[in-house]
């Protein structure tokens, strides 16, 4: 079947054969020149004790550690101003652009300059997590990072979370300020961008704390059901939050850039049970793990996040990722304007560091620690390694998610009745994709 026709799968089966891709050994290296090697792309923005961007910097400016080992760099490209790269380790191998977690950027860091790197613009309303006077705080913020900090020649977005949507574009990319403006005005009307959840969260908690005061938690406040209940609810919510972020981060894979994700937030907290007392977190537990994979997801699709938190809330999720993928956050109402402008006065200078994952684990995530002329970066990353099947995993669930909106090309679903043994029926799904929109 040519790769222009359609494949009609199973949808187990086509599970069950990408399972299969990602278990076969990766392509055997050949030391020496013309050899191919995978490598992770990490880029870091480099700052003095003011905040400005540190230009002129080269490779022998950047010391790393990859999960607390000293570890080499394969280069360092300079994206500041009209700045060459600097070239690959000596006796370095030719980097695969096939195998490479970031195939398609592979080609345009192997020697651009500043000025050749697209540059795109996000503004994330999580409305997952925005209460009321955080929503409208929220728009508001936005833009007047459209009126005062957009510059012309910018392409910037709109994208809005729901439970509905997931993580849905409410203006499509666009240099338009007023097309910008207008669409977050509809949003901000329209009934189908409220989220009744996280406006509730202070009666939740007020729920908890009164339940403790009226003694209904004895003999001890872990027993309390109606704070343990919330704050459950709580910590599902916020990974419905986080999900919806990390798969519209994935899409980003496929732009080539840097990409700049204004986060507009108000109750990312990392410990939901913190807000509820008589809960603990051992047993309702932390947004740890996910808010790394998010990160991970960042770092390799060259996003960096500035956290804008809105009204009264929590912003610990926020402040991990922006630490953690070169952005900056706010801690209060007067730092808003400073951090909007920082975003863009920041993507003006970055460095892509490159370097090979550990043989022995390829698809594995690892912390990273950079230095900078001796002086260590307070905050470390976390970064992943990806093949080809997982690559081709990815689009195909991409796919899916769009099949709701419209927008995902050629793709049926059927779902298909099956008698079984025991006289009841059974449900196969049965999925029907372009293949040209996998690859």
């Amino acid at each position: 079947m040519s790769r222009t026709g359609w494949v009609g799968l199973v949808l187990c089966a086509a599970v069950a054969a990408l399972a299969a891709a990602q278990e076969r050994p990766p392509a055997s290296r050949i030391e020496g020149e013309g050899a191919r090697v995978t490598l992770i792309l990490l880029d870091v923005a480099a700052r003095d004790e003011k905040g400005r961007p540190i230009t002129g910097l080269t490779q022998q400016d950047f010391t790393v550690t990859l999960d607390g080992r000293p570890w080499p760099l394969y280069s360092v490209d300079s994206f500041c101003g009209s700045e060459a790269p600097s070239p690959p380790a000596a006796g370095a191998a030719r980097v695969d652009e096939t195998s490479s977690p970031l195939a398609a950027s592979t080609p345009d860091s192997a020697g651009a300059s500043a000025g050749q790197e697209d540059l795109r613009f996000i503004l994330y309303l999580d409305l997952l997590q925005l209460q009321l006077d955080g929503r409208m705080q929220a728009i508001r913020s936005a833009q007047k990072w459209v009126r005062e900090v957009m510059q012309p020649g910018d392409q910037a977005m709109v994208v809005a979370s729901t439970r509905m949507r997931g993580a849905a574009e409410v203006c499509p990319l666009t240099g338009d300020k007023q097309k910008l403006i207008d669409a977050m005005e509809g949003a901000y009307r329209s009934r189908d961008y409220v989220e009744m959840f996280p406006a509730e969260l202070v009666s939740r908690a007020e729920e908890c704390r009164g339940c403790i005061r009226r003694g209904d938690c004895f003999p001890t406040p872990e027993c309390c059901v109606v704070c343990s209940a919330n704050a459950e609810m709580e910590a599902r919510h916020g990974d419905e939050a986080l999900r919806a972020l990390k798969w519209f981060i994935e899409e980003l894979h496929e732009q080539p850039g840097r990409k700049v994700l204004l986060m507009f937030q108000q109750n990312g907290m990392l410990s939901p049970a913190q807000f509820y007392p008589g809960s603990k977190a051992a047993i309702v537990g932390t947004h740890e793990k996910m808010v790394k994979e998010v990160i991970a997801e960042a770092n390799m699709a060259h996003t960096a996040v500035y956290a804008i938190p809105s009204g009264t809330g929590p912003p610990d999720i926020g402040i991990q990722l922006a630490e953690n993928t070169g952005g900056r956050y706010s801690r209060s109402d007067s730092d808003i304007p400073a951090v909007l402008q920082a975003s863009r006065r920041d993507a003006a200078c970055i460095y892509r560091l490159a370097f090979e994952p550990p043989e022995a684990s390829r698809t594995s995530r690892h912390e990273v620690r950079v230095r900078i002329r001796g002086v260590r970066r307070l905050a470390s990353y976390v970064v992943q390694n990806v093949n080809e099947a997982d690559r081709l995993s990815r689009r195909a669930r991409a796919t899916l998610r769009r099949a709701g909106d419209g927008s995902a090309g050629g793709l049926v679903v059927a779902l298909v009745p099956r008698a079984n043994p025991k006289g009841r029926w059974n449900l196969a799904v049965q999925v029907a994709v372009d293949a040209d929109t996998l690859f």
